[in-house]
């Protein structure tokens, strides 16, 4: 049916921000939409109850190779519930894993990509992780950079931040509108 709109961003780049005023503008409501309902929205790409759901036995969130092989289902799930458009929040980089391609083009309506200078990003995101900043430029700087499996999260693929920005911005596959943080 092609009802994904990604809302896409490396970490710290104004992913819950373009969340909250979108909530804001769609439900119009007197009072402001709490951050803790900002799923409402729509899902998250990574939300491992999701995939628990999914998954017709044991689920281990800690398991890239399985979470990676539900994310198809996941995904159709989400597509196939008759929503004309329905939002996916994600970190992941527009590129495939375990053979499997993260932004599936068959269900993709478009994008919204959100990219923040990342001399201003990393500082936020090293202090996200508890790293120096040292450390999170030479995290940003691998090509294998991914999160870690949680109970709240599966494994998200992040790889080198100026790989994660050209596999929105420059896809041919569907429609993507890139916003500038700074510019929001």
């Amino acid at each position: 049916m092609r009802s994904l709109l990604w809302l896409a961003s490396y970490p710290k780049s104004g992913n819950t921000w373009l969340r909250a005023f979108l909530s804001n503008y769609i439900w119009n409501q007197p009072e402001p939409v709490a951050v803790n309902d900002l799923s409402k929205l729509g899902t998250s790409d990574a939300a491992a109850d999701l995939y628990a759901k999914i998954c017709r036995g044991p689920f281990d969130y800690t398991d890239p190779r399985l979470t990676t092989s539900l994310r198809g289902s996941f995904l159709n799930a989400v597509d196939g519930n008759g929503a004309d458009v329905n939002f996916i929040k994600t970190h992941n980089q527009n590129s495939v894993a375990f053979d499997v391609e993260l932004v599936p083009p068959a269900l993709t309506r478009s994008a919204i990509y959100i990219l923040r200078d990342p001399r201003d990003m990393v500082i936020s995101y090293a202090s996200h992780l508890g790293l120096t900043v040292d450390k999170a430029i030479e995290g940003m700087n691998n090509v294998n950079n991914a999160t870690a499996g949680t109970s709240e999260n599966v494994q998200q693929y992040l790889g080198r931040w100026s790989d994660h920005v050209t596999s929105w911005t420059r896809t041919k596959k569907f429609p993507v509108l890139t916003l500038r943080y700074e510019d929001m």
